[in-house]
């Protein structure tokens, strides 16, 4: 499976998305951060056909979010799990990547 987000994170995502008046979750892999790669995620009104991938897969998989993923960051992101966490002091997504070999300890970079 290409890239896949939890109930909790699908939640989260569903209300960022009403409340900025956007259509779409748009993640990507850009090059940064203190282990090489830093995740990436921005809510969109379109979908730009050159550098995105639909993710066209069962609403249950993705809780009806609308995702699309940069088609230059498809190779990081398979098998790749979309979570959020609500703690008491912060709240925030969380990655699940099986294949990264090293995490930083804000989560939010990786090396592969």
């Amino acid at each position: 499976m290409p890239f896949s987000l939890t109930e909790s994170a699908s939640k989260r995502v569903k209300e960022t998305l009403i409340k900025q008046n956007h259509w779409y979750i748009r993640i990507k892999v850009v090059l940064g951060g203190c282990s090489g790669l830093n995740y990436v995620i921005e809510f969109a009104d379109a979908v730009d056909e050159k550098m995105d991938a639909c993710i066209n897969l069962p609403d249950d998989i993705y809780f009806g979010v609308a995702i699309v993923i940069d088609k230059k960051s498809l190779i990081y992101l398979a098998d790749v799990t979309l979570d959020y966490v609500a703690g008491l002091t912060s709240s925030s997504f969380k990655f699940i990547n099986p294949k990264a070999t090293h995490t930083c300890g804000c989560g939010e970079s990786f090396s592969v």
